[in-house]
């Protein structure tokens, strides 16, 4: 209580004050004498509220409970400064109904005597304005604090995209809250509940939130807030209790105390809101990230505009999101790219652009690889080294000097370009002119590296490394172990006995080639040599009986009869020579594509046909080699080969193919 209130004591009913009374006064008493601004910081650390003009004193928020000039019921108003007011159930001030329609001595037979006796009532509507200042109480008229708002109010979230029903007296209770600062969006501070509940019962300050039922004494009246403000009173005996806690009228008329719903929450412009569970998943200012707010206010696309245009909110405010992300969509999210001097990473906010050159200065000085070329400190982080002039200085591991060109440098040696003599892969042949770089080379012969059946060869390419693959490797081994010949893949290749063909067995080394048919397909003429069929030789085979044989002799000398075109043949070849005249013999016609590349590239073509013509006449030559050239020449070589019937290979890989 303030200086200078004044406190009544009843005549008849005296007593001790309570002890309620007593912290209730202790409470108030001066905190600090020093200075106003030592008082205000001892009175935030003890939470009460200061009086408009405090002077050093302060109001604890519980009720005054001191006696009223009536001598009969206690003040009911929070703890305040000066005298208090004036009791107004004193029949001099009770002049209305509680509703205020009807004057109270058209509703009296007998005047009222003292505050204790009943205040009428109309029976009317009660018409007062609720504790949510929106509606009005729909009940007949009645003494005391009307009964809570039982509206409902569509709620909007705060995103904007969802609405929802709340009671009416929870909004209203929640923005009074909060204009007082006694509401953080979902937890009422101090006592607020409680100072503005909707109809406790008077006396006692209790701070805890509870149940407050309060019975009716025999004599006695409702004090609340709202009697204070001039309501009206419960009609009732005596009070029982010289404090003013009773209250009359008979039954049970007080209200359970009421906590308005944690989900509503108040903005800065006092609107009251909850929160849904949309989420927002626009992008962030960053737009490399996505908003993972609940509820977010920015998600509709205005609020997108605005955060993108202006910055919204504060950095230090919950943002009800996962970490890294701020107000008015802000991405608070570190870049963390590698910088271009690779030793360090980018300490911006998340960004779309570039992350620029490392900033960070170093006090070493930088220099080329052989420490002839310096660039003083303090330089850049990410500088590159400076150029040098000078001759590379590591020596190479196959000795060659470095050639002039090849200057001071980071990182591993050029291939080394040095001409030199390598052998092939095979050893086949020495080469001169190879670049000391280049280990392996081909020259395109039969390997010709004796296999474990020690009939055959290796017919691959000149290659390196072993000839058989190591399922062949593993059989061969088995048959050494064995003591046996390791046959190979290729087919045997002995010549028969009874033909010119060869065997077509799979390799069989020590074995005798089966005595079976020949089954190679021969090429059997007309007379005239004009016709020509495929048949299978069908020599060989079965015991060598003079039958077998004589039928043999007839397979080898079997022809095709001539037709009608080769007697008209003959007889054009007996008419030329009957007239001297010679007949050229037709050659065999190149396909298309021959012809238009030596249209379009007839040195190439002329100098390819010359090489294979000269094979063609060397019977001692088993092929030739030719240099590397692009893909298109070397399908015209294939071709060329197919019509002189050779067989053709490339070598090598690209570009040395």
């Amino acid at each position: 209580m303030g200086s200078g209130s004044a406190h009544h004591s009843p005549p008849a009913l005296s007593r001790t004050p309570s002890v309620a009374s007593k912290m209730a006064v202790a409470a108030c008493l001066p905190i600090s004498d020093d200075t106003p601004a030592a008082a205000a910081a001892a009175a935030a650390s003890m939470a009460l509220v200061p009086l408009p003009n405090p002077n050093g004193r302060f109001s604890c928020a519980a009720t005054c409970n001191a006696w009223l000039d009536c001598g009969r019921h206690r003040c009911q108003d929070p703890c305040h400064g000066g005298n208090c007011k004036p009791c107004q159930l004193v029949p001099s001030r009770v002049v209305w109904c509680p509703c205020g329609s009807t004057l109270a001595s058209e509703l009296l037979d007998e005047a009222r005597a003292s505050c204790l006796d009943p205040v009428p009532v109309c029976g009317g509507v009660c018409g007062r304005l609720l504790s949510c200042e929106l509606h009005k109480c729909q009940r007949s008229c009645h003494v005391g604090p009307c009964s809570p708002c039982e509206a409902e109010e569509v709620v909007s979230c705060r995103c904007g995209f969802n609405e929802r029903h709340f009671p009416c007296r929870d909004v209203a209770l929640v923005a009074k809250l909060a204009r007082l600062g006694r509401w953080h969006n979902g937890n009422a501070g101090g006592s607020s509940a409680t100072a503005y509940g909707t109809g406790t019962g008077a006396g006692g300050g209790h701070k805890k939130p509870r149940d407050a039922v309060m019975r009716a004494p025999r004599s006695g009246v409702v004090l609340s807030n709202a009697t204070v403000g001039g309501v009206g009173a419960v009609p009732g005996s005596r009070c029982r209790d010289a404090r003013g806690v009773g209250v009359g009228g008979g039954g049970v008329v007080g209200f359970k105390q009421h906590v308005p719903d944690p989900a509503l929450r108040v903005d800065e412009d006092g609107v009251v809101y909850y929160l849904c569970d949309r989420p927002c998943r626009r992008r962030l200012r960053c737009s490399n990230h996505r908003c993972t707010r609940l509820c977010c206010p920015w998600s509709s696309t205005e609020g997108a505009m605005l955060a993108r245009m202006q910055f919204v909110g504060s950095l230090d405010g919950p943002t009800e999101a996962e970490p890294g992300q701020g107000p008015g969509h802000m991405c608070l999210r570190v870049c963390n790219k590698p910088l271009n001097c690779g030793n360090h990473n980018c300490s911006k906010f998340c960004h779309l652009d570039a992350c620029g050159p490392c900033t960070i200065v170093r006090q070493q000085p930088v220099a080329c690889f052989c420490g002839a070329t310096v660039i003083p400190a303090p330089v850049v982080c990410g500088t590159e080294p400076p150029p040098c002039s000078r001759v590379c200085t590591v020596p190479r591991e196959c000795g060659h000097p470095h050639a002039a060109w090849h200057t001071c440098h980071f990182g591993p040696c050029p291939p080394c370009v040095a001409l030199t003599e390598r052998w092939c892969a095979g050893r086949h042949e020495l080469r001169r002119s190879v670049p000391c770089s280049q280990t392996l080379i081909t020259c395109g012969r039969p390997c010709g590296k004796p296999l474990p059946c020690g009939v055959h060869a290796c017919i691959k390419k000149c290659h390196a490394g072993p000839c058989l693959t190591p399922e062949q490797q593993r059989r061969a081994d088995a048959a050494a172990a064995a003591g046996e010949p390791a046959p190979c893949d290729q087919p045997c290749g002995a010549k028969r006995r009874r033909c010119e063909h060869r065997c077509q067995q799979p390799c069989h080394p020590g074995s005798a080639c089966p005595n079976e048919r020949c089954q190679e397909k021969i090429t059997v003429a007309c007379a005239c040599g004009r016709l020509h069929r495929k048949e299978v030789c069908m020599l060989g085979g079965g015991p060598g009986t003079p039958e077998v044989l004589a039928l043999e002799t007839q397979l080898r000398k079997r022809t095709v009869e001539c037709d009608a075109e080769c007697a008209a043949a003959a007889r054009l070849r007996g008419m030329a020579e009957a007239f001297g005249i010679d007949t050229p013999r037709r050659r065999a016609p190149f396909p298309d594509r021959l012809l238009l590349f030596a249209r379009e590239q007839p040195v190439v073509a002329s100098r390819v046909e010359r090489r294979m013509l000269a094979l063609l006449s060397d019977p001692a030559a088993d092929g030739v080699n030719l240099p590397k050239m692009p893909a298109q020449h070397r399908a015209f070589v294939h071709d060329l080969a197919t019509t002189y019937h050779l067989v053709s290979q490339s070598f090598d890989p690209e570009p040395h193919r």
